[in-house]
């Protein structure tokens, strides 16, 4: 049937019934062009099964539609190849990564990324702490954007919310308080304001924060001046923001 798929425009696609979709071979769907992929109906890709999906070319996978990346979550994702995930474009994974807060990411004020981004950066931390991630990996060492997202800001409450609801938590996951594991972790200088980096400063350790940003994006314009004007900062701790930090984290030696 591929060479009868090839033939059919866009338009025409998009018409094709669930039944339809459902009698499709893994050839046929291999043999959509990128155009045929992005008029994909959200229906139709729950029409699929997930193994039919992972015969998505890369650029057919680029081309869908945000409606129908978001239909993926419901789906077996996780079962995507590598190449798959890696063609996704930076549109279809902030779908993905917002999951149900997508819609209500929309509107004036460019919240996917003012908003959504630290809140993200929040989540993944979170959830290594919470899912025991970093008691079976000590070693490991992340550095965070976003200065963290609002973790560092609030973490504190963190530590009172299995005690608070310790019938939502697993007994000894994790073995320490939150706030040690954050301790352990990296962050960007990216915050915006003096005051705001003193704070994360005084959360994390002088010795934990390397400079952030953002580059190409025009977050900030004097990323180096913005933590030369960090009040309470001694100079063997702004140079170690500036460079010597993330040099000792990366391993390179001066």
């Amino acid at each position: 049937m591929s060479s009868i798929i090839t033939s059919l425009s866009p338009a025409q696609v998009a018409q094709l019934s669930t039944t339809a979709i459902q009698s499709l071979q893994t050839t046929d769907i291999a043999a959509l062009t990128t155009a045929q992929a992005a008029a994909l109906t959200s229906t139709q890709v729950n029409a699929m099964e997930t193994v039919d999906l992972q015969y998505l070319a890369g650029t057919q996978v680029a081309a869908l539609s945000t409606a129908v990346v978001h239909a993926l979550l419901t789906l077996q994702f996780d079962n995507f190849t590598t190449t798959q995930l890696s063609n996704l474009t930076s549109t279809q994974a902030s779908v993905l990564t917002a999951g149900e807060f997508s819609t209500r990411l929309r509107g004036n004020g460019a919240l996917n990324v003012a908003l959504w981004n630290p809140l993200e950066t929040t989540l993944a931390l979170t959830h290594l702490i919470f899912e025991g991630t970093l008691d079976q990996f000590p070693g490991l060492k992340i550095c965070a954007a976003h200065g963290g997202g609002y973790l560092p800001s609030y973490m504190h409450r963190t530590d009172a919310g299995c005690k608070t609801f310790p019938q939502q938590c697993k007994p000894g996951i994790p073995r320490q308080p939150p706030t040690e594991y954050l301790k352990r972790l990296y962050y960007d200088s990216l915050v915006f304001t003096p005051e705001a980096l003193r704070h994360l400063v005084a959360e994390v350790g002088p010795t934990h924060v390397v400079m952030g940003t953002d580059y190409p994006y025009p977050w900030v314009s004097q990323p180096v001046e913005h933590i030369l004007d960090t009040p309470g900062l001694s100079d063997a701790e702004r140079e170690g923001i500036l460079g010597t930090n993330a040099a000792r984290l990366l391993g390179i030696q001066g």
